[in-house]
């Protein structure tokens, strides 16, 4: 199991004590406090600036599909509350580290909040939020050439990928 993978279980498993048991349980600060310890260690192998998307029914950590959560229940869950994405910006103290806990939390247990005006909630180092793409009209002269030798568009790319992912499901390895 990956070190992401570490942090993003035991991440969930401290949400899941904090609605089912609240956060003065002690179930829920071990589970915590290891969530905690799972981020400090995923930092120290990764880097401290680290970034998830839970879109289309798959978890990305950096530019990297995480192969071992491709049915993780979480996805829809998160998405549904508003998380598609989570950010870590550097290194996070504890109380920090509780405050983004409470606020994913509270996301998830349904508090009310205006998805339409939320990008990123969070604070310091710990961020969560929609994924958008933004669209400029303006390019420059030099980007504008580049993009002009592509023939194809984002949608055949996608296409692309999408059957690149069927063909190493079905055969199991690579071409």
């Amino acid at each position: 199991m990956s070190d992401a993978v570490r942090f993003l279980t035991g991440l969930t498993q401290a949400l899941s004590a904090s609605v089912l048991y609240g956060e003065s349980h002690p179930a829920y600060r071990r589970a915590a406090d290891s969530a905690y310890r799972q981020l400090l260690d995923l930092q120290h192998a990764e880097g401290t600036k680290l970034h998830f998307s839970f879109l289309d029914g798959e978890v990305v950590f950096g530019e990297r599909v995480v192969h071992e959560l491709g049915a993780w229940d979480w996805i829809p869950r998160l998405a549904e509350a508003g998380i598609q994405r989570i950010e870590v910006a550097g290194e996070a103290s504890a109380d920090e580290f509780q405050e983004f806990l409470d606020l994913l939390a509270g996301r998830l247990s349904g508090r009310p909040f205006d998805s339409s005006s939320i990008r990123h909630e969070g604070s310091g180092n710990l961020r969560f939020g929609h994924v958008s793409v933004q669209r400029t009209d303006s390019f420059s002269p030099a980007a504008a050439s580049v993009l002009a030798t592509l023939d194809y568009g984002l949608h055949e790319e996608c296409q692309a990928i999408h059957w690149v992912h069927e063909e190493v499901s079905r055969s199991g390895h690579a071409a």
